[in-house]
This record gives C-alpha cells, sequence and structure tokens, in this order.
C-alpha cells in the first residue's frame, strides 16, 4: 500500500545522530523540526553506536537501522546475537548501513563479504530493507546484491553517481538516497545523473555530521540542513520544491515501511 503523507512533513532518512560529533542532540533535533525535518533514521555503524542510537530511537519520530559498517566488519560475529535481536524491534526500520568499502579500510574483503551476506540475510528473513554503504567496490557489491534482488528493497545510501550502481538499481527498483554532495562545484555527474533517477526511487539524507551542503560546507552537518539539498534538487529537475518534498517523503516511508504516525 502507497504512504500518503502531509507535503511538509521531511524525512531525513540517514543521520548519526549517534555519533559523539552529537553531543547537542536535543538542541538539533529542535533545530531540525523548526526547519521542518521532523522524521529521523539513524543507520547502525557499530554495535557501541547501535546501543545509543537505540535509545535515542525511545523519541517519537526516530527509528534506528541495524548493521555494522564495513570498516568495522571484523567485530561482528561477537555481537551478531544482539544486533539480531535489535532487528526484530518495532522501532528499527531496516537493515544498515552495510555494505563493502575498498578506499581505505584495514579490513580484509573476505571478512567484508561475509559480515555483508550476514546481515543481508537477517533482512531477507525479516523482509526489512536494506541501506548499502558501497565505495571502490561496485563490482563485488552487484554480484553479492544480486542474490538478493528480487526479495529485497534496496537503498543506496549516499549515492555518488556510479554507473554501473545506478543501471542496476534502476533495473531493480531500488532507491537513490541523495545527500549534500550533490551541491558540490565539482558533482557535475552526479547532478546530471540525479536527472536520470526514476521520481517515484528519490530520497535525500544528511549523513549527519558528514558531507555538509553548500552554503554549509566545512561545517558540522546537521538533519536541518538536509533543506538546502532538496532545494538544490528541486531547481535541478525544475520542480516546486513542496511537491519534492512531498514525493522524496512519500518514497522514504514506502522504502522503510514504517508508519506515518510519530511512534
Amino acid at each position: 500500500m502507497t504512504i500518503k503523507v502531509h507535503s511538509t512533513m521531511i524525512i531525513d532518512t540517514h543521520t548519526h545522530l549517534d555519533l559523539e560529533e552529537f553531543d547537542d542532540t536535543d538542541e538539533v533535533i529542535i533545530r531540525a523540526r523548526s526547519a521542518g525535518v521532523n522524521r529521523f533514521i539513524l543507520p547502525g555503524t557499530t554495535a557501541a553506536n547501535l546501543r545509543k542510537a537505540v535509545k535515542i530511537a525511545e523519541i517519537p519520530g526516530i527509528w534506528y537501522l541495524v548493521g555494522i559498517h564495513p570498516e568495522d566488519a571484523d567485530g561482528y560475529k561477537e555481537h551478531f546475537d544482539y544486533l539480531t535481536k535489535m532487528a526484530e524491534h518495532p522501532k528499527c526500520a531496516g537493515i544498515g548501513e552495510i555494505g563493502l568499502d575498498y578506499y581505505h579500510s584495514d579490513i580484509s574483503k573476505s571478512v567484508q563479504k561475509d559480515c555483508f551476506e550476514k546481515f543481508l540475510k537477517i533482512a531477507s528473513d525479516l523482509f526489512l530493507p536494506v541501506v548499502i554503504h558501497t565505495r571502490n567496490a561496485a563490482a563485488d557489491t552487484l554480484e553479492i546484491l544480486s542474490n538478493y534482488k528480487d526479495s529485497l528493497t534496496i537503498i543506496f545510501h549516499c549515492f555518488t553517481g556510479d554507473k554501473k550502481i545506478f543501471e542496476f538499481g534502476v533495473k531493480n527498483g531500488s532507491y537513490f538516497s541523495i545527500g549534500g554532495i550533490v551541491t558540490y562545484p565539482k558533482a557535475g555527474n552526479l547532478q546530471n545523473m540525479v536527472s536520470e533517477i526514476p521520481i517515484n526511487r528519490l530520497i535525500f539524507e544528511t549523513d549527519a555530521p558528514y558531507l555538509a551542503p553548500v552554503p554549509y560546507r566545512g561545517r558540522r552537518n546537521e538533519p536541518a540542513f538536509i533543506v538546502e539539498t532538496i532545494r538544490y534538487v528541486s531547481k535541478l529537475l525544475d520542480i516546486d520544491y513542496s511537491c519534492l518534498v512531498e514525493i522524496s517523503t512519500n518514497n522514504a516511508f514506502n522504502a522503510f515501511k514504517i508508519s506515518v504516525v510519530c511512534k
């Protein structure tokens, strides 16, 4: 069933409010809500950070994801039972961020792949969407995902314009999450590709505290800044801002299958 929401509701689909950079979480949330951002999804990166995210998600309008970032994949087995248990909680909106990162990780490819597949299996068993982190690893990421493309809702976190990922995602009805990078002057390839993303598969994120959009680039990113990214893309696509907010928010609620009701 397709969810319809009010056009003034904005959801930050990927924000790390559990990280130590946010020692003022309450104030950050107040600023976000003042800007119209009133729903938040906190991705899992480590077991320790997930414990913080679960606590924050007690606040109405906030959900968490269960996952281990590929750069922390070597320790996932130690916490696997806890992670699996938390994936069954009503406030869990999906599995992520999981995937592969070959850019500067010290974790072996085999360990990353093993961790990745274990969490994909959890998502498949629980019928949860998956949020994918992939960096310099598109070929291996897509090879693994191809085994799950018919059974999972896939969301590509912080999409940067990779052609292979784009083609796979469009073909398989995946969602593309756009962050502040799209506003950067040198992001021409991503800006061109955003216009090719099916409008019903476009969602937005901050990845706060990272990757603040222009005009906040260089500062700590936070959920309130997502409006600048949406505003930029609305001009890029020549779509009214309020219309794009409504479309992308509908997409986010449908992708994560979470209730519009502020729980």
